[in-house]
């Protein structure tokens, strides 16, 4: 489906620009919906290695430069993976949802891709981070690196606002005045980061309606058909399971969900946003401030780009698969290999069935 990597959206404009176009171009509007000179750049760049004056291009250089985009996915996940508690659960979840909701993974097959390799690393370095108690000594290299990120693609800086906004309320009482005026400079500056090249900058303004709607294709085009929405109900589900309540009542709420997602499945409502209702509920129940200000912000993309596009929700079920993994207790001895002496190992335990 993906080789040899075909071209659709702006990879056409890029391969029919690229021969003619120079480097302060880039720096300029070119074929993205906001100013991103850096991603630009380096995309120019990557496509006058493939050579795009010849057809077909290197075979070797397209597997260099794809490999590369595709690697760094890779890293991410393996960061993402890292930071789960239960990560039999979560890589279950996380394979279910991939394989099920994979259009948000069409970026990877173009070089255009490269837009959103700092996007999903810097997600994945946030959850790391968090998991392993070491965001509190980086959080101005964050800041940095997030507020140069904003000339590569917005998104990254708005993950790291969400999460890094949650994370000052969640610490808010252990910090010192000269603690509280640096986070305050930090989102002030971040937001100023990405509102400055839309103000500066301005494209072809969408409306509300536009926006809206554009926030549920992203959703949409995500859950393709009925299989996808079963799924997704599913997920909830196993949210609310997750959550540690007492039978009854996880029993009376996966009742309510169960209605909701009859109301939403008629109405052609994608049951995608019910799964995140269900993750945003138990980060509330937890009182995860970071967590859930990282996964309402993951969730709003699709309205701020607008255009409908399957990678803006990719980003937030991620983050819905490793929350929904998150305490997870059950589902870990479910998938767990055994519960004997690790030294018999799995064909030791065969032989004695």
């Amino acid at each position: 489906m993906v080789a040899p990597f075909a071209s659709h959206r702006e990879t056409y404009s890029w391969l029919a620009g690229v021969p003619t176009e120079n480097f302060i171009q880039q720096l300029s509007f070119g074929q993205s919906s906001t100013y991103r000179p850096l991603a630009q750049v380096v995309t120019w760049l990557a496509f006058h290695i493939l050579d795009p004056r010849v057809f077909p291009t290197s075979t070797v250089r397209q597997v260099l430069l794809q490999g590369l985009i595709y690697g760094m996915f890779l890293l991410a996940w393996w960061l993402i993976f890292n930071a789960a508690t239960q990560r039999r659960t979560f890589a279950f979840i996380a394979c279910v949802a991939g394989g099920v909701f994979f259009s948000g993974y069409v970026h990877l097959f173009h070089i255009y891709g490269l837009f959103y390799v700092p996007v999903i690393l810097m997600l994945g370095s946030l959850l790391y981070s968090y998991a392993s108690d070491t965001f509190d000594g980086k959080d101005t290299w964050f800041a940095t690196i997030a507020i140069v990120l904003a000339f590569w693609h917005p998104f990254a800086t708005a993950l790291f606002l969400g999460f890094y906004f949650g994370f000052y309320m969640e610490t808010f009482a252990e910090h010192s005045k000269a603690q509280h005026m640096r986070a305050l400079v930090i989102l002030l500056v971040g937001a100023m980061a990405i509102a400055g090249p839309v103000i500066f900058f301005p494209r072809t303004q969408l409306s509300f309606q536009t926006r809206l709607l554009g926030f549920l294709v992203s959703y949409k085009t995500n859950e393709l058909n009925r299989i996808a929405s079963i799924v997704a109900f599913l997920l909830a589900q196993m949210t609310v399971f997750s959550m540690g309540l007492s039978r009854r009542l996880s029993f009376a709420i996966c009742v309510c969900m169960a209605t909701l997602s009859a109301v939403c499945f008629l109405k052609n409502i994608p049951l995608l946003l019910l799964w995140l209702c269900a993750v945003l509920i138990k980060l509330l129940r937890l009182r995860l401030w970071s967590l859930l200000s990282l996964t309402v912000t993951a969730a709003v993309l699709p309205f701020g780009g607008g255009i409908g596009s399957p990678m803006y929700a990719l980003f937030v079920i991620i983050v819905a698969s490793y929350i929904t993994a998150f305490g997870s207790s059950g589902g870990e001895k479910v998938l767990s290999v055994s519960s004997l002496d690790s030294s018999q190992g799995l064909f030791a335990y065969r032989r004695q069935l």
